[in-house]
């Protein structure tokens, strides 16, 4: 008649038998957060003056060159030719809008507002923002247990994570590329297990690979979840892990064999750039720095729009470390998801701070952004962490995290409005 009460932290995680949940119908929270988000995003993009935001005019360069001459660009380490060496999906998908709108004036002293072709790939980085918190609303769902409290305060992060907001409203791949790592998390997190989903799986997380080569950080958690389902099937691996690098090699490929042609070279990394290890003390700080602000708020043409280090000391600190502290406290009774999440969050951060470390010391590449295709992980991370920090009170720390990356978007979204004015 009565359940036995429970000494567990109240985490939003339900024990681990617990059968993961369809997407439901969207609630009257969950469109507030969609509606804030788009809003803010729309602001964004009209408001920062065009080419302002980080590497704009490059990433508007490739594009442009596949619209006029119908052929990838080969990309140099100059301006504006240094980012056309990126996987080439999302520059292909973008091109028309270009012959759409019409091009927009090259770079100049003047700060001039964004208009014709610049809007439109900026809008079109938008709905790949608001479809990322749709479909990572639905994800959060079919992850171990994770009830609906955790499912919005982690909705809520993915929309206004202050950077992931920027790059959703400036002409970039990183948006496409998280909303396919959401899609393809999503496919093979479902209970309805076959190899046409497995399939589907490994292909959307081909072409996300196709779309920035960051994306390879998805192969080793969609492998463990196709194991682990034809394990707990009893069926061979392979009927699962089979079509799951069926599906990602056609997107390995495609890229491996535009790098060889064009590049003669099968990873084709920045070509051209020259590079040398970094590896002392001063740069693995500077790094691991760069990666966590970055992760957070960083925005601009030159990432000039950052707050002063005593923000990020009193802001992004603290919460990154109550989550931690959150997370001792349950991690023993919740392996499953933690496993899942460290799958992806792990390679990711190493992976960022070798690109970084790889390149002539003093040569910052590592951007938070790099972090972004497990973005709907880390969502899950943080949240489950701060809830448990705090148990009898278990909204406090998100509602207040939440209203920090909100006053962060708003911080830079007057700092564009003041430049551009």
């Amino acid at each position: 008649m009565f359940r036995k009460r429970s000494n567990n932290p109240p985490t939003g995680i339900a024990d681990r038998g617990q059968m993961p949940r369809r997407c439901e119908r969207l609630g009257l929270p969950l469109w507030g957060i969609l509606i804030a988000g788009l809003l803010i995003r729309v602001v964004l993009a009209v408001a920062t003056p065009a080419w302002d935001a980080p590497d704009e005019y490059a990433h508007y360069w490739y594009i442009e060159q596949i619209a006029q001459n119908g052929s990838l660009p080969e990309g140099i380490p100059v301006e504006p030719a240094y980012e056309a060496f990126q996987s080439p999906l999302y520059y292909l998908v973008a091109a028309p809008l270009v012959a759409l709108g019409g091009r927009q004036d090259t770079p100049s002293p003047d700060k001039i507002p964004p208009s014709g072709s610049l809007l439109l790939l900026r809008f079109l980085s938008v709905l790949f923002g608001v479809l990322t918190i749709i479909i990572s609303y639905c994800l959060f769902g079919l992850l171990p247990g994770v009830n609906t409290d955790v499912r919005l305060w982690s909705t809520a992060l993915v929309a206004f994570l202050p950077t992931y907001v920027g790059v959703t409203s400036s002409v970039n791949n990183d948006a496409l590329v998280v909303l396919l790592s959401a899609c393809c998390l999503l496919v093979v997190l479902n209970k309805k297990w076959s190899a046409s989903r497995a399939f589907a799986g490994g292909l959307l997380g081909g072409l996300a690979l196709l779309t920035k080569i960051n994306a390879v950080v998805l192969l080793p958690v969609i492998l463990f979840l196709a194991f682990n389902r034809t394990a707990a099937d009893k069926s061979s691996p392979w009927h699962g892990i089979g079509p799951v690098l069926l599906g990602w090699l056609i997107g390995a490929t495609i890229l491996v064999t535009r790098n060889i042609i064009i590049y003669g070279d099968w990873l084709a990394i920045n070509p051209g750039l020259e590079s040398g290890w970094g590896l002392t003390v001063g740069n693995i700080l500077r790094a691991i720095r760069n990666l966590g602000w970055s992760f957070w708020l960083a925005f601009g043409r030159t990432y000039h729009t950052v707050p002063g280090p005593i923000v990020y000391l009193l802001t992004a600190l603290p919460l990154i470390l109550i989550s931690l502290w959150g997370w001792s406290r349950i991690h023993r009774q919740h392996r499953r998801l933690l496993l899942l999440i460290m799958l992806a969050v792990i390679p990711s951060i190493f992976g960022s701070l070798w690109y970084t470390l790889s390149y002539s010391p003093g040569t910052m590449t590592s951007w938070g952004k790099n972090l972004f295709p497990t973005l709907p992980l880390l969502a899950v991370f943080f949240v489950v962490g701060w809830r448990a920090a705090l148990p009898r009170i278990s909204w406090l720390i998100p509602a207040g995290g939440t209203l920090v990356m909100i006053a962060g978007c708003l911080w830079a979204l007057g700092r564009m409005l003041s430049i551009s004015g």
